[in-house]
């Protein structure tokens, strides 16, 4: 596995190739809640994660929780940029 930091994939979530290590860091600390499914064919991704991770981790990809629902996330936003608006406004 010493070459696999260097293999890359596409990303469904980018729509682009990415390497393996960019699926473990997404360029910070977090593991992409998807790695086990775009890897699953090209390696034994759940024993690579399980020598490397805390279970808490672990845990949290198998059971990712549900993605919050569109109008949510619009709402969220929304309101985030109201917040922002005004702050700078004060």
């Amino acid at each position: 596995m010493s070459g696999l930091k260097d293999e890359e994939i596409r990303c469904r979530r980018l729509g682009h190739e990415v390497p393996f290590q960019y699926c473990l860091t997404q360029e910070g600390d977090t593991v992409c809640p998807l790695i086990r499914d775009c890897w699953w064919e090209r390696m034994d991704i759940d024993a690579y994660l399980e020598e490397r991770l805390s279970s808490e981790t672990l845990q949290a990809l198998r059971q990712p929780s549900p993605p919050a629902p569109r109008l949510g996330k619009i709402i969220a936003l929304a309101m985030r940029a109201r917040e922002s608006d005004s702050a700078k406004e004060t």
